[in-house]
Parts: structure tokens; sequence; C-alpha cells
């Protein structure tokens, strides 16, 4: 009976640890999960976590793990910017299309029917602006979502980096010379 225990046990101890020790090489260390990555696709800048996208409430629940503010204010501001881009670089390319289109116009010269198009330079001109000013918008929206990761990830960076109390740089300066710099 009591041999019977011990290959029991035995074989439970085994099936523990070829079962358990896997399982925690599949486990995440927490530097991994404590840095987030922006990826630009098309007019959206996205927010990943270790690889998976994450949605916007679950980074500002991030940010305010953290106590971040300025990340959640720059998510939020990213959040009217990038729409109203997409919309005004609409607007000035259906503003600029309507002006080369022109209208058309009919002129009677000495008796003779013309038919010209009237194409508004200034019409033109402003469909350009206004889709510039759409382009922009857009950009500084993706540029406040970057923003946000880097503030967050460099909150981080902070709290982990460690002085080291030698550093040494060794390389090419100007003028084609070889430098060495050392601090202590």
């Amino acid at each position: 009976m009591e041999k019977l225990n011990r290959i029991t046990l035995a074989s439970i101890l085994t099936l523990v640890i070829s079962i358990g020790f896997p399982l925690m090489g599949f486990s995440q260390n927490s530097d991994s999960t404590q840095t987030l990555t922006s990826k630009r696709i098309f007019v959206n800048t996205r927010i990943y976590q270790n690889g998976i996208k994450i949605s916007d409430k679950k980074a500002v629940e991030l940010f305010l793990d953290k106590g971040l503010k300025k990340p959640v204010s720059l998510i939020n501001r990213s959040k009217y910017f990038i729409p109203s881009g997409c919309g005004l670089m609409a607007g000035g390319v259906y503003m600029a299309y309507d002006a080369i289109k022109g209208t058309r116009m009919e002129a009677e010269i000495e008796g003779k029917t013309y038919v010209y198009y009237k194409r508004p330079i200034f019409q033109v001109l402003g469909g350009i602006a206004v889709f510039s000013i759409g382009v922009s918008l857009l950009e500084y929206g993706n540029e406040f979502r970057e923003k946000s990761v880097n503030i967050y990830n460099n909150n981080n960076i902070k709290k982990k980096a460690v002085k080291s109390e030698f550093d040494i740089n060794l390389g090419f300066i100007s003028k084609d010379r070889f430098g060495l710099k050392m601090e202590f």
C-alpha cells in the first residue's frame, strides 16, 4: 500500500512539473506588458500592447492606472482632430474639383455662339487650403496618439532606469578625429 502511494505521489508530481513549467514559460513578464506601441494605419494611429490592438478605452485605463493625465487628454483631443481632418480633406477635394469642373458659359461674338467654362481660381485655391488644413488636423491627431504612447513608455523607463556609475563613449568626432569620452 505504501509503495502504491509513493508511485501515485511521484506520478502526480511528474504531471505537475511537466504541465506547470511549460505554462510558466508562456506567461508574460511584467516588463513586456508595461510598454505600448503605436502604428500608423491609413488615417488613424492604432495603439498596441504586446502586438495586440487595444481600444482607446483600454489605453485610457492604462494611463489612469499609472496616474498620467496628459496622455488621456491627448487621446481625447485626437478623437476630435482625426474625424474633422478627414471631413475637411474631403470637403477641400470636392471644393477644388467643383472649381476645376467650372460653370458652362456661352458668349455670342459677331453672331457666332462660343461655349467656354468659367473656373474660379479663388475657389480652387480655397479647396487646396481647406484640404491642407484637413491634412494638418489629421496629422496633429495622429501625433497626439503617438505622443501619449511615448509619454506612457517614458514614464515606465524613468521608474526602471538606474544611473550607471561609469560611462564610456568611443568613436569618431569632427574632422575625422578619434574621440574618447568618459563619465564617472
